[in-house]
């Protein structure tokens, strides 16, 4: 009825439904369970997270974002300095904030 096959980060499990009353033809469904250990995972506690824990994010990446803010914050500032529109200001705000990130991924190294 189940075939497996174990590996190290992989394991896969062919089930075979049967048959109903109302269908004669067989349906096969493939099961993959991705685990550290290759093993099935059990049902979890509360509290519990199959997620591994660390940091969501690298330090250069906080680093990154950060720089990016900044210059999104004074272009929004200074373009509601120059302009008293707030939508006009959020947008070079936005606009700001995407095109620093970009230079400044693209300028500190790994």
């Amino acid at each position: 009825m189940a075939q497996k096959s174990d590996g190290p980060l992989l394991q896969q499990e062919a089930v075979d439904f049967g048959k109903s009353e109302s269908q004669e033809v067989r349906t096969t469904m493939t099961v993959r369970v991705f685990g550290r250990s290759g093993q099935r995972n059990d049902a979890m506690g509360p509290g519990e997270s199959a997620a591994p824990r660390g940091p969501h994010f690298s330090p250069r990446t906080g680093l990154i974002a950060l720089y990016a803010l900044v210059t999104a914050v004074l272009a929004g500032v200074l373009t509601f300095i120059g302009d008293h529109r707030p939508a006009a200001a959020v947008a070079a705000g936005g606009v700001a904030f995407v095109s620093a990130f970009m230079f400044f991924d693209k300028i500190i190294g790994d």
